[in-house]
């Protein structure tokens, strides 16, 4: 059998961890593994048998892009016999076999000696949580990274997938009582479509609340300023009361305003939920999850400066911006006035 460049349209391959790698085990036993770093946010790694590197699989894309070229061909008869003969099976654990004489079909050989069909990214799902294993980051650092592999962990994307993000805000400071009129979020995308989130924050200097909205839906080529290609997906960008109520800026401040891209498979596998986070808990919880679990893939902030007007101090009339005790401002702030202020 011979490794194939197959063009395999294969969703980014999702797990749940069943047990913790010791270090004495990595890494030389854990060829042909898919392991999640456990003491960060999920992030998922495919131990390549042939060369025993592993490989990132960010998001979709990237795993495409990985699999693709990691995957070995298996011929009709090879894979009817490692169907029904489970000591010619054991010589394929750990591999990803391409069907190249029918569809390009995957299956992965687990280490129970089971051969997976991954038909949809539900089965791969629902197959890899079985088989996926946790791994400390001091037993994961044992293991080589591929080079091409740290570029897509840094890119998010493969050289055949291009995202752009931005908060477009025409100025750097405004005045109290002044709004964001021409702001928007600007998302860019052209790859294969995939299921996707994004998720918009919201907050101001010094106080440990930040504010989400988020849309989710199916990311595909286009770009928010031709809204029909990917539609339902961008929210107006507003001077937002902390209230959630759009309206002018009526308190003075140093302002954030964020966008975030996620793969709902990897928002899947890192909160162990099956519909892109939405899960049990409201919204508002859920997007704070997401946020401070899961690696998105791209981001983009905006800073911006709101001051009182020439001669006028203490402008802030929504109490709402206000602290009221020091749990209300983040570390190295205090609470003075009814203000966070660096300490």
């Amino acid at each position: 059998m011979k490794v194939r460049l197959i063009s395999l349209l294969m969703v980014f391959l999702i797990l749940t961890p069943l047990a913790i790698v010791r270090a004495a085990a990595a890494p030389n036993n854990l060829k042909g593994r898919i392991l999640l770093q456990v003491e960060a946010k999920g992030e998922a790694w495919y131990v390549n048998p042939s060369d025993g590197q592993r490989y990132y699989l960010s998001n979709g894309a990237a795993a495409f892009q990985i699999m693709k070229n990691l995957g070995v061909g298996v011929s009709d008869k090879d894979l009817n016999k490692i169907k029904t003969d489970a000591n010619f099976r054991k010589k394929f654990i750990g591999k990803i076999l391409l069907q190249v004489e029918a569809h390009g079909e995957a299956y992965y050989i687990s280490f129970d000696g089971r051969y997976n069909y991954l038909k949809d990214g539900a089965a791969a799902y629902n197959v890899m949580r079985k088989s996926g294993l946790g791994i400390r980051d001091k037993d994961l650092t044992k293991i080589t990274i591929n080079e091409k592999s740290q570029v897509l962990k840094t890119d998010s994307q493969s050289s055949s997938t291009e995202m752009t993000v931005a908060v477009r805000i025409p100025k750097t400071v405004y005045q109290v009582g002044e709004s964001l009129a021409g702001s928007d979020y600007y998302l860019k995308y052209k790859g294969d479509p995939f299921p996707g989130l994004i998720l918009y924050g919201n907050s101001v200097e010094g106080l440990a609340k930040t504010w989400y909205s988020s849309t989710r839906g199916t990311i595909q080529t286009g770009d928010f300023d031709n809204p029909e290609t990917i539609p339902y997906m961008k929210v107006s960008l507003y001077s937002v009361k902390y209230d959630g109520t759009p309206n002018v800026f009526d308190c003075d401040g140093n302002y954030k305003y964020t966008i975030s891209v996620y793969d709902c498979a990897t928002v899947n596998r890192v909160l162990e939920t099956s519909d892109c986070g939405t899960g049990d808990l409201s919204s508002k919880s859920r997007n704070e999850e997401i946020a401070a679990k899961v690696s998105p893939l791209q981001t983009a902030t905006k800073n911006i400066s709101v001051v009182c007007a020439a001669g006028t101090t203490n402008c802030c009339s929504n109490q709402v911006y206000n602290c009221s005790q020091a749990k209300n401002c983040l570390s190295g702030y205090s609470c003075l006035n009814h203000k966070c202020v660096k300490k």
